[in-house]
């Protein structure tokens, strides 16, 4: 039984869009990702905004990335949901619409993705390691703008930590195409 994308499909108008360029045949639009049918993501957008929520499609720069990195890694199913609306002003109200009536806004991002993280470790069964977690801290507390710094650095955090881009890549277990040092 999948409640919340039922109610979902069944209030909005809902298209099925299987690939990120796909979205850029939509005007406005609401998207939700649901993780064994509970709301991880939801947000509104234009043309390829929501290419985040496609696995190996793009890197970690766009504020929602970790949280759907770890929610599609952690859950045994997940679903993209399309709600197409007239306009930018629609998007607002039923983007608030949805997250009022899924209680959306009562963690902070930040929180969700610390636990997602913590999880995610103990999914893989690693322990919690202190470095790699402050290393992870710019990924984890993103606004999207940090990414790039963040990648510029990882080679400095492989001296101080060998085999932390190993780790990382296992964390995402694919979802990104691979971090690599140039």
């Amino acid at each position: 039984m999948n409640r919340n994308s039922d109610y979902i499909n069944g209030k909005y108008k809902t298209v099925n869009i299987s690939s990120p360029s796909e979205l850029q045949a939509l005007g406005n639009y609401v998207y939700v990702l649901l993780a064994d049918d509970e709301p991880i993501v939801i947000g509104e957008g234009v043309k390829g905004r929501a290419k985040v929520l496609f696995p190996g499609f793009t890197i970690p720069s766009h504020i929602k990335a970790f949280t759907v990195a770890m929610a599609t890694n952690l859950s045994n199913q997940t679903e993209r949901i399309f709600i197409t609306v007239d306009n930018k002003k629609e998007a607002t109200r039923v983007e608030t619409e949805i997250q009022n009536h899924f209680q959306f806004r009562s963690e902070k991002l930040d929180d969700k993705n610390l636990k997602l993280y913590r999880r995610r470790l103990e999914q893989l069964g690693i322990k919690e390691d202190k470095y790699s977690t402050i290393f992870l801290m710019p990924l984890i507390l993103s606004t999207g703008s940090d990414v790039g710094t963040w990648r510029k650095i990882l080679p400095y955090y492989e001296d101080i930590a060998p085999g932390f881009l190993d780790f990382v890549n296992n964390l995402f277990g694919g979802y990104y195409k691979p971090f690599s040092i140039k």
